[in-house]
């Protein structure tokens, strides 16, 4: 099993997600999030989904410049199995080029009975600035929806012709 971190921007934030490609049984566990504070300071962190299901983050605090510990607890007895991710961390870039490494580490995920579950730890780098003009962009739908909406015109007026005697004055 991976734990991998994957950075999207949001807004003017960059989002990092705690992603495992497939865990078992997975009830609680705890990890470190390093980053470069003189690039990026963090903003909150959120709770996981793991295939479809709440992972509650516990606590998190700085424990010292640079390293979050993030700590994430199925409630009760619940466990998760499945793919998804274990937090959310955003961050907000203080400089505004370059990149900068967000590595996730000191990490230990167990199962409902407190076994250790063995996972590979990858971290992720980023750049500090948001895409510009290559990001995704609703400007092609305008005419795709006039095209659309002509030859749906001209369906409508040959399916009329064919089925409906009009007398045009």
């Amino acid at each position: 099993m991976t734990v991998a971190l994957k950075a999207d921007w949001v807004d003017t934030d960059i989002v990092v997600r705690v992603e495992v490609d497939r865990i078992e049984d997975f009830d609680a566990g705890q990890f470190d999030v390093t980053y470069d504070a003189d690039h990026l300071a963090p903003v909150n962190v959120e709770d996981g989904e793991i295939t479809g299901a709440s992972v509650p983050v516990d606590m998190w605090t700085e424990i010292e410049e640079g390293r979050l510990r993030i700590i994430v607890n199925a409630p009760g007895v619940a466990r998760f199995s499945g793919y998804g991710h274990l937090a959310k961390v955003e961050f907000t870039p203080l400089t505004p080029d370059g990149e900068t490494r967000i590595q996730v580490d000191n990490g230990y995920l167990n199962d409902y009975e407190g076994t250790k579950i063995p996972a590979k730890w990858k971290g992720v780098t980023t750049k500090l600035s948001p895409p510009s003009g290559g990001g995704f962009s609703f400007l092609w739908i305008w005419p795709l929806l006039g095209v659309l909406g002509v030859l749906g015109l001209i369906a409508s007026a040959r399916w009329f012709s064919r089925n409906y005697d009009i007398e045009w004055r």
